[in-house]
């Protein structure tokens, strides 16, 4: 009893003592050299009631003046009139310095984010935080095995040098990449979804297959991308693991739950003040129908909003704002249009642009539907974003509004800038012969959104190299304006003839509509045509110096789902080149073509491929043999490269008409999904024709047909294709080849 009540009066003490107020006449600091007394006595200050202090409040005093970092130790004192504060400085940093690094790129990165430095106040909690920051960097920049460690000196003056040592070791390279879980799509499939790939003596100069943690999260968004466009509404990529073995190897392994498959039910317009005329109503439902259908997926659901904004736009309704919200019925997702009126007028006060160190904000800007003094048009500005995102020279852009009253608004974008220059190099070898490629690319050079392209491409049948350059929003409109400079050398054996092409071109592209494009181009070439002993007089009277002037243009007509592994949609081409002024040889060329992709059933993907291509000299001018058409084994399998179409003594000289149409689909194989196989089968027709330069040549016009089947198989000794063809039809002139392989790619 008696000890429970000691206990008792104990705790009755200290909660009296901690709610107790104490009068103080003065606060005495002492400890400190480098900070002033006044600043600690200022977190005193900052009370209302100087004269009364509690318990409480002089441990939260204590805790904010130890979060400054400044001190080591903070102790606080109560005498009867009095506060006495003693502390104990943290050293102040001299230099610090990161030691096992040469790789300048990757020592400024880390050096912009350590804590610790010069004249900064040092501490053991930042020195633990450093190390998390440079860990985290260096595993960014593939070096999963990095060891850092620390070494602290002190020196005189309460400073000290701080040293981090590292051992970068070997980059981390991905062996293999599984996905799990009810993935639903082959790992083919979803390998050429992500932008991490497996590591292959192929890739040596290919940073792809190198372990990153921001290229992992760059994968989930693409897999999380991909599903969504493909109808499954709920799916979750639950996670990802890394297993390292072998000190620079790595297994990556990204877990999946695709959820059910859900098609597009209704549009709903929900007006429920009244807000559009029925008229209006009726205009946005069909242009929702058009767009909304079959599986769902937020690309439409995207192509919806823009369809719904343009409408706005263009009937000059600017005051309505709407939002799409899907919603689950059964499988079907239904979407609800909610449309609200804009009650207050507000307008745009400032865009702010933050982040941007070495983009031009002009860059950022020219993506921006909207300015300064505007209407404050939400949907515009979510578009903005979107522009933004879109460009692909920034990791993230995020924005925030800031009301400054009822009618007026700053806008705020920040963006995080990310690398924009890319080497890459590929080798292969197969039927065709070999080559090798490498290209050099700058997405933003010197901040201005302009691209840069360096190619070189050593092959079996030619050489060729390239200079272009790529600059957007030119004089703040909305064309891409293109300049190239290239030289090819073509050396084919059965063609009778060599030549050389140097020159350089200018081209514009922008869209005349949605996904409608129109590309016009001038170019100016010097061609150098020499012919082989052994052709025929006819070819050899066609050797010489050529000097082209081209007007051309080209229209594209874009509705595909994806530009890469296309599943749904078609792709409309077509184009004229006009050489006729200043040109040795007038002539004029046509050219058509388009592919269409569907999926008949799950692992069967279809596609179909047409081109159609006419050359014609003008006046009684004959082309020249250089602008003579072919047709390339990969558009009729079967048959060699060039190797069908009119023949000039022995050689293969093309024709001024040429087509191909290609049937193609895959099918399972039964293989192990891990070996990352795919199966197609096809039928392939084409034909060559027509010799403007000699009435008395074989022309060889007949129909050539092949079917066949093709193997794609990413093999540990790089990506090997292998087709094997059958001839239903041909030319006796032709030169078959039923089986054909190549192995190595371009990366």
């Amino acid at each position: 009893m008696f000890k429970n009540i000691a206990i008792f009066i104990c705790l009755l003490f200290f909660l009296t003592l901690a709610n107790s107020n104490f009068a103080f006449s003065q606060i005495v600091v002492s400890g400190n050299k480098k900070i002033s007394s006044d600043t600690i006595i200022g977190y005193f200050l900052s009370k209302n009631d100087l004269n009364n202090f509690s318990q409480i409040e002089l441990n939260e005093i204590q805790k904010k003046i130890f979060q400054t970092g400044f001190f080591k130790n903070i102790e606080i004192k109560l005498d009867s009139n009095s506060i006495f504060v003693t502390v104990e400085e943290n050293p102040l940093v001299n230099f610090f310095n990161i030691e096992g690094i040469n790789n300048k790129s990757i020592l400024s990165i880390l050096e912009k984010n350590i804590t610790n430095k010069e004249n900064t106040f040092f501490n053991e909690y930042k020195l633990k935080q450093d190390i998390e920051i440079l860990n985290s960097l260096l595993k960014n920049s593939g070096y999963f095995n990095a060891k850092i460690s620390s070494s602290i000196t002190l020196i005189s003056d309460n400073r000290v040098n701080v040293f981090y040592n590292v051992d970068l070791n070997t980059k981390t390279k991905i062996s293999r990449i599984f996905f799990i879980g009810e993935k639903i799509y082959k790992n083919s499939t979803l390998l050429d979804v992500v932008e991490s790939q497996e590591h292959g003596w192929w890739k040596f100069l290919s940073d792809s297959s190198t372990l990153t943690t921001s290229r992992i999260e760059n994968d989930i968004t693409l897999l999380k991308r991909f599903y969504l466009n493909n109808g499954y509404y709920d799916v979750q990529i639950s996670s990802s693991s890394i297993d390292i073995f072998d000190k620079s190897k790595a297994n990556l392994t990204y877990s999946i739950n695709a959820g059910d498959l859900y098609n597009f039910g209704k549009v709903n317009f929900l007006d429920l003040n009244n807000l559009l005329k029925k008229t209006d109503l009726e205009n946005l439902f069909k242009i929702s129908s058009k767009i909304i259908k079959n599986n769902y997926s937020i690309n439409k659901i995207k192509a919806l909003n823009d369809a719904l904004s343009n409408y706005f736009e263009s009937n000059f309704i600017n005051k309505i704002n709407f939002q799409l919200s899907p919603k689950k019925i059964n499988n079907n997702l239904n979407i609800d249009v909610s449309l609200s009126s804009d009650l207050n007028n507000i307008y745009i006060n400032n865009i702010l642009v933050k982040g941007n160190t070495i983009t031009e904000e002009k860059v950022i800007r020219d993506q921006l539907l909207i300015s300064e003094g505007d209407y404050f048009n939400k949907i515009k500005f979510t578009k903005s974003i979107d522009n933004l995102k879109s460009i692909k020279i920034f990791k993230e852009v995020n924005y925030e509004t800031f009301f400054i009253n009822n009618s007026l608004v700053d806008l705020v974008i920040s963006v995080i800038e990310m690398p924009t220059g890319e080497i890459s190099a590929g080798a292969g070898f197969g039927t065709d012969g070999g080559v090798i490629t490498t290209s050099i690319n700058e997405r933003n050079f010197l901040g201005k959104g302009i691209s840069l392209r360096s190619n070189l491409s050593l092959g079996t049948e030619n050489l060729s190299g390239s200079f272009s350059i790529s600059k957007p929003n030119e004089d703040d409109s909305d064309l891409i304006e293109n300049y190239n400079i290239f030289i090819t050398k073509y050396n084919f054996d059965d063609s009778g003839y060599d030549n050389r092409i140097v020159g350089l071109n200018h081209s514009l592209k922008y869209d005349i509509f949605e996904n409608i494009s129109f590309s016009p181009k001038i170019e100016i070439s010097h061609d150098k045509i020499e012919t082989f002993s052994g052709a025929s007089s006819l070819i050899k009277s066609r050797e010489g110096d050529y000097v082209t002037t081209l007007l051309s243009y080209s229209i594209f007509n874009d509705q595909r789902d994806k530009k890469f592994k296309t599943t749904s949609g078609y792709l409309i081409r077509f184009g004229q080149d006009f050489a006729t002024l200043a040109s040795d040889v007038p002539a004029i060329s046509n050219r058509v073509g388009g592919t269409y992709y569907y999926k008949i059933a799950e692992n069967y993907q279809s596609r179909i491929n047409g081109d159609f291509y006419a050359t014609n000299g003008l006046g009684s001018e004959d082309i020249k043999l250089s602008d003579r058409h072919h047709i390339r084994s990969k558009n009729i399998r079967g048959f060699k490269n060039r190797g069908i179409g009119p023949i000039d003594g022995a050689d293969h000289v093309g024709g001024n008409y040429a087509y191909n149409l290609n049937f193609s689909t895959t099918i399972p194989n039964g293989m192990p999904d891990k070996w990352n196989a795919d199966t197609s089968i096809f039928f392939d027709t084409a034909n060559v024709w027509g010799v403007d330069y000699s009435d008395s040549i074989d022309d060889s016009n007949k129909i050539r047909t092949s079917v066949g089947i093709g193997l794609t198989w990413v093999s540990p000794l790089g990506p090997i294709t292998a087709t094997y063809a059958q001839p239903l039809s041909e030319a006796k002139t032709d030169e078959v080849e039923q089986f054909s392989f190549s192995i190595g790619t371009i990366f």
